[in-house]
């Protein structure tokens, strides 16, 4: 298993407070599953814990989600374009990037719930499963 950090809280952009983990692959360490080798995400991965939230494909691409099809309610934020070099790096601290974007990303989500529309810029990432 490759060595990860979690780190998880509560973070409360409007009316929802939100329990989230932000997972950090630790890129020197790396696994084989099914023959097959598998290298950590180079970006922290963000998933809301709680509440659960009920996502299908086309809700989790509206949303900007990482849909994974094999546990939905598990699909990380798209905080970041990684083909377009939008990416965090080990010399940003999380407290100055990824918290920010993340209150940022659940506030915008509550607003799209609301009101159907994205107030953030945006590129639809390609579904994924994990």
């Amino acid at each position: 298993m490759p060595w990860k950090t979690v780190w998880e809280g509560i973070v409360k952009p409007h009316d929802v407070a939100y329990r989230v983990s932000i997972t950090m692959h630790h890129s020197h360490r790396m696994k084989f599953k099914d023959l097959e080798l598998i290298t950590p995400m180079p970006n922290p991965e963000v998933i809301i814990e709680a509440p659960k939230l009920s996502l299908d494909l086309s809700k989790a691409l509206k949303a900007h989600f990482y849909y994974r099809a094999s546990c939905p309610e598990r699909s990380p934020l798209c905080l970041y374009h990684y083909a377009e070099g939008a990416r965090w790096t080990t010399g940003k601290l999380l407290s100055n990037t990824i918290v920010p974007w993340l209150i940022q990303h659940m506030s915008a989500y509550e607003i799209w719930e609301d009101t159907g529309n994205w107030i953030l810029p945006e590129k639809h990432p390609c579904a994924t499963e994990k």
